[in-house]
């Protein structure tokens, strides 16, 4: 399957983050796609929308430039 340049910009993103976690000793784990379904929908047939909506339902609203909200994990 042909990829755009989208997909390899992403791909060295995700490298430049992996970098800068692993210099300051933080550990670094992919999840892949199934994974993240069966974890946040708790079923293989969810499609992003679902996804979407249950990170929503989960965590709240997403924030806008007139309305932010901050978020912090740890």
């Amino acid at each position: 399957m042909a990829v755009g340049k989208e997909v390899f910009e992403t791909c060295v993103w995700i490298g430049r983050f992996k970098e800068i976690a692993e210099f300051n000793n933080i550990k670094v784990e992919y999840i892949y796609r199934k994974d993240e379904k069966m974890n946040i929908c708790h079923s293989m047939k969810a499609k992003d929308s679902n996804i979407r909506q249950a990170l929503i339902d989960r965590f709240g609203e997403v924030g806008t430039k007139k309305n932010p909200r901050m978020v912090l994990w740890i």
